[in-house]
């Protein structure tokens, strides 16, 4: 992928050069903690967090559906494979409303979630990604441009499909602009246990492995 290559490129480079008996000098990639420097003084948008969770109400996780079931404890794996039949539905059904294919398969989630568990409102875990443009040298560093973050999703008794999907892409949309607030940070605002929020992190795994 591409950060194997950001890493594996200076070592190409330096071989061809060495094999060719010329002198390269490497260009210095910018260094990770400049961009740990960076997060450090940007303050999370508590703001926006604390609007967000204000509408918290008591949400169903992944622990809540399995809850009693006696799956026993540790992680379980399993890996189903979409035919290309159905694959082409789903993509077909995302372009018709305007929405990542991975935003259809998180709207999904959440329904089985909020139907398994008799609940209007659900968390679980997305993981956001992204290299910050305004960051000078930020797509020749190396390093974890990733997070967790939970997301609360409403799910709707009635409405149109269409109409939800819409409201979800605005709130994801949202939520990816906030992808640099440490989970610790959400974990105090929101008041409850770290613990709480994992379980519905949980669940991050099982929409990635779709």
């Amino acid at each position: 992928g591409g950060a194997s290559m950001r890493v594996l490129a200076p070592v190409f480079a330096e071989v061809h050069a060495s094999q060719n008996s010329a002198r390269r000098t490497l260009p210095t990639a910018p260094r990770y903690r400049d961009y740990e420097a960076r997060l450090g003084h940007t303050p999370a948008d508590h703001r926006f967090w604390r609007e967000r969770l204000s509408h918290v109400d008591q949400p169903a996780t992944l622990g809540d559906c399995v809850a009693g079931v006696g799956f026993g404890s540790g992680a379980r794996e399993r890996i189903d494979r979409c035919p290309a039949a159905q694959m082409s539905r789903l993509k077909q059904a995302a372009q018709r409303h305007r929405v990542t294919l991975a935003l259809l398969l998180q709207a999904a989630w959440a329904l089985v979630l909020a139907r398994h568990s008799d609940r209007a409102q659900v968390v679980f875990g997305v993981t956001v990604a992204g290299r910050p443009a305004e960051l000078d040298g930020s797509d020749r560093m190396i390093g974890p441009f990733i997070n967790s973050l939970p997301w609360w999703v409403d799910v709707p008794a009635t409405g149109s499909i269409a109409s939800w999907l819409a409201a979800l892409q605005r709130d994801a949309s949202e939520l990816a602009e906030r992808a640099h607030t440490p989970l610790s940070t959400v974990q105090k605002l929101c008041g409850r246990p770290g613990k709480q929020i994992g379980r519905g992190l949980a669940a991050a795994c099982v929409v990635a492995v779709v």
